[in-house]
């Protein structure tokens, strides 16, 4: 057998071995020939090539150019180049290309793969094959854009593998070469003591080491040095990835620059420990003053009671016996005179009063609320028995507190809500409780003058009186005394009003 008839019995061999191997491969196996004079055609197309392409074999055979019907347009020019430079250079041809689906809204990625051989007579013969790899792409655009995504993340990332001795780093973001000053090519193929040194944070080496780490390990905020020895903070996490089998294969580094939340931290904390020097200081400071005031408030007020009792007992004395000697002035003038002592007198008491209660201690028990807003509804139903007022109790539950510092919460505010509803038609007084939580909120309520809006942020401030109210007796303290009981015991106390049609006090107290 000559060596004409031997090639030909080869290739003889090579179609009917390609007929065989295309019925086991999922792809389109082909031959492909150039003749010298430039002639081209499928010697071999398998059957398979309608299912992949969307052409039979047959049309391939009768038009090479069939081929291209399949192929989306922007890929066709693409192709036929890759195709010309084989033909001179009779390189291996490997080209990636889409092919149109049915639906011709989507397409499937092929790999074409020939290798040539030139026969006796020199025509060139290709054999190849063409194979659906739209999965293996999309994997791998899929990888490509996390990829991008990894290197654009402000977070650091370093990626080690555990299976290869001393976890050599194989992938470092762009995020992490800036935040310490390596070069990639100084960290690839390197371990982590590059960058954490051998003998410092033997423990962080420890964990890179390990392949026993099954679960997010957060290592804490590091004091660590960049390339050129500047030291930074760094807190540091590490992900394990594991294989199918649920074995560790790589380590997974999240870094973050956190340097200046830790310099801003220190700061924060000097400026707070500075601050909370000054704060106690200025609080001795207060108290200091606060004792001075209360011990001259209370010397002055204890002081000015003995003068005031004899101006208002003489002016009494003057004004019976010598009554019958004055004229109808002078009479008037020690009425003045006793009326101004008086004021004067319930003032130093109720003075008195507010200073005592910034030095009493409480002496906390279960007040039976109930019982005790009915007492002083009758006390001050007794000094207002010219004041026909409708007072109505509701049923009210037990708070705790100092039982004497409470009657005169109520006392004040019962008295009040008669005094300044007495000049109504048919003046009401409301009193009642609202169970809030563990909480008890009491209210008085009236129908008398009200209050001006703009007045009501000043109502408890120490004599304070209403611009409306001058038709009314008052010192203007009997409401910061209740403003300061409610506050000692913890409560709260406000106001709702509305000028001209009443006004409602509210006060908390710990049920």
């Amino acid at each position: 057998m000559n060596s004409i008839e031997k090639e030909q019995d080869y290739t003889l061999s090579i179609e009917t071995l390609l007929r065989e191997v295309s019925k086991l491969i999922p792809g389109v196996v082909f031959q492909y020939k150039k003749s010298t004079e430039n002639a081209k055609w499928f010697s071999f197309c398998s059957p398979r090539s309608s299912e992949v392409l969307g052409v039979s074999p047959q049309e391939v055979y009768n038009n090479i150019n069939a081929i291209y019907k399949c192929v989306l347009a922007e890929d066709v020019e693409p192709m036929r180049n890759s195709i010309l430079e084989t033909y001179s250079s009779l390189a291996p041809w490997k080209h990636f290309f889409r092919v149109k689906t049915e639906q011709e809204k989507s397409f499937r990625w092929m790999k074409g793969v020939a290798f040539p051989k030139v026969l006796h007579d020199g025509t060139i013969m290709w054999t190849g094959t063409m194979t659906d790899v739209t999965d293996e792409r999309t994997i791998i655009e899929e990888l490509q854009i996390m990829k991008r995504i990894i290197d654009a993340t402000h977070e650091g990332i370093a990626i080690c593998n555990v299976t290869q001795p001393g976890n050599p780093i194989n992938y470092v973001n762009e995020a992490f070469l800036k935040m310490y000053g390596y070069s990639k090519e100084e960290l690839i193929g390197n371990t982590h003591c590059t960058i954490l040194g051998n003998g410092r944070h033997q423990q962080l080496l420890e964990q890179l080491r390990s392949k026993k780490i099954t679960a997010p390990l957060q290592l804490g905020e590091l004091e660590l040095a960049k390339k050129d020895g500047t030291k930074f903070w760094d807190a540091v996490s590490i992900i394990p990835l594991q294989d199918s089998n649920g074995t560790t294969t790589h380590l997974a580094s999240f870094h973050n620059d956190i340097s200046e939340r830790k310099k801003n931290e220190l700061e924060i904390k000097a400026f707070n420990e500075l601050l909370e020097k000054r704060v106690v200081e200025r609080t001795q400071k207060l108290k200091e003053v606060n004792k001075e005031l209360e011990t001259f408030n209370y010397t002055v007020s204890h002081d000015l009671q003995s003068p005031l009792r004899l101006l208002c007992g003489y002016s009494k004395l003057v004004n019976k016996k010598y009554a019958t000697q004055l004229d109808a002035e002078g009479v008037e003038f020690l009425k003045i005179i006793e009326d101004s002592s008086i004021r004067m007198s319930n003032l130093v008491r109720d003075l008195l009063a507010f200073s005592k209660i910034g030095k009493i201690d409480l002496d906390t028990e279960e007040i039976p609320m109930m019982q005790l807003v009915e007492s002083v509804v009758g006390e001050v139903k007794k000094n207002y028995e010219n004041v026909h007022t409708s007072i109505h109790v509701k049923q009210m539950g037990k708070a705790k507190g100092d039982y004497g510092l409470v009657k005169q919460v109520w006392s004040n505010l019962i008295e009040n809500a008669v005094k300044y509803s007495s000049h109504q038609a048919k003046p009401k007084v409301e009193i009642g409780c609202e169970l809030q939580e563990n909480t008890c909120v009491y209210y008085v309520k009236d129908n008398g003058i009200g209050i001006n809006p703009d007045e009501i942020d000043k109502i408890f401030e120490v004599f304070k009186r209403l611009s409306n109210s001058k038709d009314f007796e008052g010192t203007g303290v009997g409401l910061a005394n209740v403003h300061r009981i409610i506050t000692k015991h913890g409560g709260k106390i406000w106001i709702e009003s509305e000028l001209g049609k009443g006004s409602t006090f509210f006060f908390s107290l710990p049920c």
